[in-house]
């Protein structure tokens, strides 16, 4: 799934929008994009994660707090979880459940094989996410 035809089909922006974010990158990640999508003005985070959260059939948490303890376990290194913009929030047995804004990331997949975990995701938004990643990992 591609988080801009998702977005285009649920008319939160329209093809051609998409196509003026997308033109000057050859490819963008979903970060990326939602985070242009906030920055134009073309909708709220609220908006565009409830939608995702939707068409992935995942849970839509507009707050993570209670989630996580600040400063407990990392389950994911720093530098890992910042650069692929998703809060690792606890872990059970073998799964870790991180809060990300996309879980279509192919990414993904290799972390977790790496890992030796298996992934759950929730969506929340950007905003939250980094609020998240300050408290587990410190500003």
């Amino acid at each position: 799934m591609n988080v801009g035809e998702i977005l285009v089909d649920e008319g939160i922006i329209t093809a051609q929008q998409l196509g003026n974010l997308l033109k000057p990158h050859r490819s963008i990640s979903d970060w990326k994009l939602i985070t242009k999508i906030l920055s134009e003005g073309l909708s709220s985070e609220d908006h565009i994660m409830k939608v995702i959260s939707r068409a992935a059939k995942l849970p839509y948490f507009a707050d993570l707090r209670g989630l996580y303890v600040p400063g407990a376990p990392k389950h994911i290194e720093r530098n890992v979880a910042y650069h692929m913009h998703i809060a690792p929030l606890f872990r059970i047995e073998n799964t870790i459940t991180c809060a990300t804004v996309s879980p279509f990331d192919p990414q993904f997949v290799n972390l977790a094989r790496r890992l030796a975990k298996k992934l759950e995701f929730i969506i929340s938004t950007p905003s939250k996410i980094l609020a998240a990643l300050g408290d587990i990992y410190g500003r």
